[in-house]
């Protein structure tokens, strides 16, 4: 999911404000480093942000691959709901899990600011 977010982000980018940084004696290591990830910074942080909630939900793939071995917090409310039919902590569960994935995209958006993402204009 990162590549659909990141490509156009990098494709966006005109070659000419490359090219202008090599011009002006930039090698492409420091064209990369202070003119591509900058200007990619929206599309590269937007990334981190969807495949981080995803990740944080992700029930399939413990549960294939672990055999359920191993507990992540999607799987503790699928067993609450289903096996141990406990609706109370399964409901506690999942406002924890919609807290905690709440709290750390509203922190990436406060630390990426608001000229990525598309929030221009949100703080003055």
């Amino acid at each position: 999911f990162a590549i659909l977010l990141i490509v156009p982000a990098i494709t966006a980018i005109s070659e000419e404000v490359e090219l202008a940084s090599e011009g002006l004696g930039a090698r492409w290591p420091s064209t990369f480093r202070h003119v591509v990830l900058p200007m990619a910074s929206p599309g590269i942080v937007g990334a981190s942000v969807v495949v981080f909630t995803l990740t944080l939900t992700d029930f399939a793939m413990p549960e294939i691959l672990g055999g359920g071995k191993n507990d992540f917090i999607a799987n503790l409310i699928y067993d609450s709901f289903f096996q141990i039919s406990d609706p109370g902590l399964g409901s506690a569960l999942s406002i924890i899990l919609v807290a905690v994935g709440s709290i750390l995209v509203a922190g990436v958006f406060h630390l990426a600011g608001p000229g990525t993402l598309g929030m221009r204009g949100v703080r003055q």
